[in-house]
């Protein structure tokens, strides 16, 4: 027996929504009829976790709490580049994203230059 699941707008939160078909992946893509709303269509489920709601305040949030990249990129089940992408673009916070992305860099570069002589040569 299927059970029935209410989906709501994650921009204005009405449940005045219709199915508008399929993405490429397979997903059903929900129509919102609300005309003051932002954001007209959406997921219920997305495949990569960067584009779900509220993902981008957290990747900040943790920049300002002082997580490093790798850690915030392993937390929230996205990509490096997502992360230093999301942060590039926060114009908002860019004196501080700009020092956190310089130390990370700065790790990144000592790390690859300790290990990089175990590398394998042929």
């Amino acid at each position: 027996m299927a059970g029935y699941e209410q989906i709501s707008c994650p921009a204005c939160e009405k449940v005045d929504i219709k199915k508008v078909g399929l993405t490429p992946q397979g997903k059903q893509r929900y129509y919102c009829n609300n005309t003051d709303c932002k954001k007209k269509t959406f997921l219920n489920n997305y495949q990569y976790n960067a584009r779900k709601p509220g993902v981008t305040k957290q990747i900040i949030a943790m920049a300002i709490n002082g997580s490093g990249i790798r850690d915030t990129s392993r937390v929230l089940g996205v990509s490096k580049t997502t992360v230093i992408k999301t942060l590039k673009k926060s114009v908002r916070f860019s004196h501080i994203t700009s020092r956190l992305l310089f130390r990370e860099v700065a790790k990144w570069k000592q790390f690859n230059g300790q290990f990089g002589a175990l590398s394998v040569r042929s």
